[in-house]
């Protein structure tokens, strides 16, 4: 088998310090004069990093109203989100150390009668481990309602051995809250309405 052994690859009026093609060992790089042509096709491997900023995974799970309301109740405890369709969550995820996981929590509102102030807790868990808390209230009391459109973003450093997770937003009432009632609502009398959980990786 015949082979072919050099350090640099350029054209035939190119120059050393400008080659587009780079080889030590049995590694090329690619320079800043490389063009990937459009017709290119292919998958990168494993060990290729993007430059920072650039999504490298995103998952979602969601569900479509269907025309309905689809309610669920928030009780004091920490569970998670559930319309009656299914749960928010996302399975099998393994991220980089150090890249951002970005979570997004859409499609729905929150209805609360008499929330006094006490606090409704949205947490994004991965199992094991709570990665970000927000916490959001109304000062409304003796029966009055509130609803608000919920749209959230959760943002956190993927720690070590980010493997295999279940990454979901679960959700609780304070405790000791007054007389009252609080919902997660996705409703369309008319059209459909999806509300969903989506994850995206993004290199740093």
């Amino acid at each position: 088998m015949s082979q072919l052994n050099v350090n640099k690859i350029t054209g035939t009026t190119g120059t050393t310090s400008g080659a587009p093609i780079t080889i030590s060992g049995d590694t090329a790089t690619l320079g800043t004069g490389t063009t990937i042509a459009s017709g290119v096709t292919g998958t990168l491997g494993s060990g290729v990093t993007f430059p920072a900023g650039h999504v490298i995974q995103t998952e979602r799970v969601a569900f479509d109203a269907a025309g309905s309301a689809r309610t669920m109740t928030i009780s004091t405890t920490y569970v998670t989100v559930n319309l009656g369709q299914g749960n928010l969550e996302l399975t099998g995820i393994t991220m980089t150390e150090g890249n951002l996981c970005h979570c997004i929590l859409a499609g729905m509102d929150w209805l609360s009668v008499t929330d006094n102030t006490y606090a409704t807790n949205i947490e994004i868990w991965d199992g094991s481990t709570t990665r970000f808390t927000y916490e959001f209230y109304s000062d409304q009391d003796s029966g009055v309602s509130f609803q608000m459109p919920l749209s959230l973003n959760f943002t956190f450093s993927v720690p070590a051995s980010f493997s295999n997770k279940t990454i979901s937003p679960r959700i609780r009432h304070q405790t000791g809250r007054p007389s009252g009632t609080s919902h997660l609502q996705a409703r369309s009398t008319t059209n459909d309405v999806v509300y969903f959980f989506l994850v995206q990786e993004i290199q740093q």
